[in-house]
């Protein structure tokens, strides 16, 4: 057996078949080859919207590349300021997701080397902040796709390029050896509105990650949310102002069963404490008073968040690393300290005041059983949010997880938008940042809704068979609330279950359905609330309806209902709830309403608050229509006071 080298010379295993001829099979071999990489780049966005995602962030490249080149011209070259613009299509009907914009545009050659070609991409020559720089989004959705069209028109070029590929994903994922090429088109109907610019269209099919659009939403509001959370749309600016991002216009266009319905839409992404049904106050703003109490109207909120500079990030996770007792992350400690340099990270956190609140918000605004808007670890880079949630792992106090979004915005992290993994040492970071601020988060926490009690298991039993068989012979009976006349100042408690419903069946008071009263000897009534926000005097204002509910407190559908499984009481006083709250006949935790005279002062010796919701500064408080008062004990229950003396105080200097 010879023992010479057969190798005698160098060669580029990266030019295959271009060096030394090409091999008996070459060209079914690159075939097969092209396809398996084809396959595998579409394998790897297994998310939801990376259909959305990956054309976005294209669209506002280009965007921003042409605001670039426009700012750099002579002024006399500059017929109009540059207004950098994205339209949205979301074609319901057809199944079909189109984005416009008059970005840069490219040039025939720029498409037929770069645009759809794998791991090929201009964007590493262009000094802008790029989103995606592998060279694999096009490719993705090319042959990721149903159908895939395009128009494009470049910025200092004639003429127009109009390409599309049928059939791209079949071929991909199917046995089919047949590659679908890239055929001329007719110019898209959308781009001879744009001096320049591209139109990308894609049709979705089972086989895309989207099957249906209808499936996800049918709302252009619901639609607006999605893109905001999950595209660059939702671009992360931590307040910064960024010049250009706060320039650029969206247009969104929904097609559905032959109605369009469109908008200019927010971009920016949506943070919970901004969406419009949340109760929120930050950090930073809390003003503790005499002995650390907060203010009323800075408590009983949804969420606690704040914003963090790089250098409190810094500074903070460094204390925690260094903090005595802390041992985590044992060998990586030291190659921690340098990323947080490195990586120039920005926070936002968010606290919420129970895990129940992702369900809430998602159901407020989704109206199912969906959890776009969800708690965890996330990561942005280049002002776009990467990767899915990772579950946030704390040291301590570990169950609080589910109640923290940790948002975190990494200058120099190196990490392709469009791609979903992310290296373990920056997920360390991560989870040290969360660590470092989650004490100060959850020292603040009487600043939210308190958070739910575990019930005894024997006491929930006894509690729900009361509840249903009140509600049962509620139904059945379905009597209607009449006015009943009653003028005198009432002397007892049926006195005020009178005039109660006197207020009610009169319409001084709205929305309260009860099922039965006096169902036990423990608890008064069930009772549930529900009116709908275009009822007449249904809505809060201050001087012509203080009782009303705040336009906030409604859904999105336009109704503010309560759960039907709540005990309300009727008493002359607060005073008379106090007594048997001592005597430990009833807990104040399970007592939604409480329907009084007046109030007293014994609660005070109990430890228990009851603050005044009359004034315009505490609105926010006013979940049900005429509630003047709200009353909390140590634990966080909250009951919703009804005082009839002072609605009456309010009714009569309105003439009611």
């Amino acid at each position: 057996m010879s023992s010479s080298n057969l190798l005698t010379k160098s060669f580029n295993p990266l030019l295959l078949g271009e060096q030394g001829g090409l091999f008996e099979g070459y060209e079914q071999y690159v075939k097969k080859q092209k396809k398996n990489q084809v396959r595998q780049i579409i394998k790897s966005y297994h998310q939801t919207y990376d259909h959305f995602l990956e054309a976005l962030q294209n669209a506002i490249d280009a965007c921003e590349y042409a605001y670039e080149a426009y700012s750099e011209r002579p002024s006399s070259q500059k017929a109009a300021p540059y207004e950098p613009h994205i339209q949205i299509h979301i074609n319901i009907d057809a199944n079909e997701f189109t984005v416009v914009d008059n970005g840069i545009g490219m040039k025939l050659d720029e498409v037929e080397r770069y645009f759809i070609s794998p791991y090929a991409t201009l964007k590493p020559q262009l000094e802008v902040r790029q989103r995606g720089e592998k060279g694999v989004g096009n490719t993705f959705l090319a042959y990721g796709s149903k159908s895939y069209r395009f128009s494009t028109r470049h910025f200092d070029e004639e003429g127009y390029t109009s390409g599309k590929i049928d059939g791209g994903i079949l071929w991909a994922l199917g046995s089919d050896n047949e590659m679908p090429l890239v055929q001329p088109d007719e110019l898209h109907n959308l781009l001879p509105a744009q001096q320049h610019g591209t139109v990308v269209q894609i049709q979705f099919s089972e086989q895309t990650n989207i099957k249906r659009l209808a499936d996800h939403s049918t709302s252009l509001e619901q639609w607006e949310v999605i893109l905001r959370l999950h595209t660059g749309i939702g671009y992360i600016d931590f307040e910064d102002n960024d010049a250009f991002l706060s320039k650029l216009n969206i247009s969104l266009y929904v097609i559905y069963q032959g109605e369009k319905a469109s908008r200019i839409i927010q971009k920016g992404y949506l943070y919970p404490h901004k969406i419009s049904s949340v109760t929120a106050v930050r950090k930073g703003n809390l003003d503790r008073k005499s002995q650390g109490k907060l203010p009323l109207k800075q408590t009983m909120k949804d969420c606690l968040y704040d914003f963090f500079d790089e250098e409190a990030v810094r500074q903070k996770a460094l204390a925690k690393l260094d903090a005595q007792g802390y041992t985590r992350f044992g060998p990586y400690r030291g190659e921690l300290r340098d990323d947080l340099t490195r990586m120039r990270t920005k926070a936002y956190l968010c606290f919420v005041w129970a895990n129940a609140f992702w369900d809430e918000v998602n159901n407020t605004i989704f109206g199912g059983d969906t959890l776009e808007i969800n708690h965890g670890l996330l990561f942005a880079t280049k002002s776009q949010r990467i990767v899915e949630p990772k579950k946030i792992e704390f040291s301590y106090r570990s169950g609080d997880y589910n109640r923290f979004l940790v948002l975190l915005n990494m200058d120099k992290l190196e990490a392709d938008i469009g791609r979903k993994s992310i290296e373990r040492r920056v997920t360390n970071l991560g989870n040290l940042i969360a660590d470092a601020f989650h004490d100060d988060f959850v020292d603040d926490r009487d600043a939210l809704k308190p958070t739910p009690r575990e019930r005894r298991e024997d006491e929930e039993v006894r509690l729900e068979a009361l509840q249903e068989r009140a509600i049962s012979e509620g139904e059945k009976l379905n009597l209607p609330c009449p006015p009943v006349a009653l003028l005198k100042v009432p002397r007892e408690e049926q006195d005020v279950v009178a005039l109660f419903f006197n207020l009610l069946g009169s319409g001084y008071l709205k929305g309260y359905k009860l099922f039965s009263t006096h169902i036990s000897q423990q608890y008064d009534a069930v009772a549930w609330f529900e009116i709908e926000k275009t009822e007449s005097g249904a809505i809060y204002d201050e001087i012509e309806n203080p009782l009303g509910i705040p336009e906030e407190r409604f859904d999105n559908r336009g109704i503010k209902r309560s759960p039907k499984r709540n005990f309300l009481e009727f008493k002359m006083s607060t005073d008379d709830l106090v007594l048997d709250i001592q005597h430990n006949e009833k807990q104040l935790k399970d007592i939604k309403w409480l329907v009084c005279w007046s109030k007293g002062k014994n609660h005070e010796k109990e430890g228990i608050d009851i603050d005044e919701i009359l004034e315009e500064q505490y609105r926010g408080h006013r979940e049900f229509y005429g509630v003047t008062d709200i009353m909390r004990d140590a634990s966080g229950a909250k009951v919703h006071i009804i005082c009839l003396e002072k609605v009456i105080e309010i009714l009569s200097g309105r003439g009611g």
